[in-house]
């Protein structure tokens, strides 16, 4: 599956690897003057899966896109698509993706001053290296409407180094992954950072990326980013459905990405598996109200609750990603309390839809939005957990 689709070699390589947090940035030069376009919108594809096993996948969504719906003429400097991909052991490669004069379609390769001395020492999994090509692509495009399609492995809003402990295999990251050149050291990306680090505020963002549905991920984008679209399980390794994406974005409509994403895997004839959520990060305090109410009022019951009893999102044994909802009415919440819930849920998720299953995951209870149990965690996990933007909300952990 996506984001969980290593090949074996790859597996035997993380296996030995040592987790490290991103590298501090390294220092570019001054870009040379440039007279900046005023464009509507400006859809920028970031891609980090040349060194975790995802590079095949990655460069099909890209044909994929190359096939769309519809795809602006590069002499239409309103709407701009920009195709990011860099692995830690290549230079970064951006392209421009449109039509020539003759309805062709086409892509430009792009070099731009800032990344001219960009080499093994830049990483593609670095909150650094993600805003500098944003602030760069703004800075010339000063687009109304900006959208970022985040493509890689992840997990949610687990720090750093979770899923590459011994009890785990480690197939994924907090947000985003790659193998260093030297196929032992690890790089990922965490979400309080990764937020932090986008430099201007997102009109969307949409993660083709395992397991980011979550209330804290969505909580923590709040200021950041107005909509976002992820899904609470993995992602098959074909990804997202590409080829009618740029068309709903340039009509800034990501809830029928979702639902274009969902009619592709229902009707595809193997692996149909498929869930995805959209949020808006606006219109989410009606919801860390009632549930900062509910986890108060059922406090003594947070450590008891049983894992078996709430709808759960993993897969093996990564256990920390729950139905919001269910876990609200496993806490024995009153139909007052879950009426506040249901309509705090209505009010923020715009779309939510799953199939049945998600492989061998039956999926019977589901709001679209997974949390953390701190019963299948542990002492280090939930100490992480604290910091977290939604956990100061909601004083879920304390």
């Amino acid at each position: 599956m996506r984001k969980f689709c290593l090949s074996i070699f790859s597996v035997l390589l993380f296996l030995a690897a040592a987790c490290e947090r991103e590298p501090a940035p390294t220092p570019g030069p001054q870009p040379a003057p440039f007279t900046p376009l005023d464009s509507t919108h400006l859809i920028f594809f970031y891609t980090c899966g040349h060194n975790n096993g995802l590079s095949t996948n990655i460069e099909n969504n890209f044909n994929e896109i190359l096939k769309g719906t519809y795809i602006p003429y590069l002499a239409d400097t309103s709407r701009i698509v920009l195709f990011h991909s860099h692995s830690n052991d290549k230079a970064p490669l951006l392209r421009r993706i449109g039509r020539d004069d003759s309805g062709n379609v086409t892509t430009v390769d792009l070099h731009w001053e800032e990344f001219d001395n960009w080499d093994d020492s830049t990483f593609c999994i670095s909150s650094d290296t993600l805003s500098k090509m944003l602030t760069a692509a703004n800075a010339r495009f000063h687009a109304k409407r900006n959208y970022l399609v985040f493509s890689s492995h992840a997990s949610g809003w687990t720090p750093a180094g979770a899923f590459l402990s011994d009890k785990y295999i480690p197939v994924a990251s907090s947000i985003g992954q790659d193998l260093g050149k030297d196929g032992v050291h690890v790089y990922e990306m965490e979400l309080p950072r990764f937020a932090d680090k986008l430099p201007f505020r997102l009109n969307g963002i949409i993660f083709d990326a395992c397991l980011m549905a979550c209330v804290e991920t969505a909580w923590e984008l709040r200021g950041k980013c107005d909509i976002v679209g992820f899904s609470p399980t993995e992602i098959m390794a074909h990804g997202m459905y590409y080829e009618t994406m740029l068309d709903n974005l340039f009509k800034d409509d990501v809830v029928q990405v979702a639902k274009d994403y969902m009619s592709f895997y229902r009707n595809r004839g193997s692996n149909p598996y498929g869930c995805y959520t959209v949020v808006d990060c606006r219109k989410m305090d009606a919801l860390a109200e009632a549930c900062k109410q509910i986890f108060n009022a059922h406090r003594s019951r947070i450590d008891g609750v049983n894992p078996d009893d709430v709808q759960h999102y993993f897969r093996d044994n990564h256990t920390w990603f729950y139905d919001l909802r269910d876990l609200t009415r496993a806490l024995g919440s009153d139909p007052g309390e879950l009426a506040l819930m249901d309509a705090a849920l209505a009010y923020c998720v715009l779309f939510a839809d799953h199939t049945d299953y998600f492989l061998t995951l039956k999926i019977e209870r589901s709001c679209g939005l997974s949390t953390y149990l701190p019963r299948t965690g542990s002492t280090d996990l939930s100490a992480y957990y604290k910091l977290l933007k939604w956990n100061e909300a909601t004083e879920y952990v304390r």
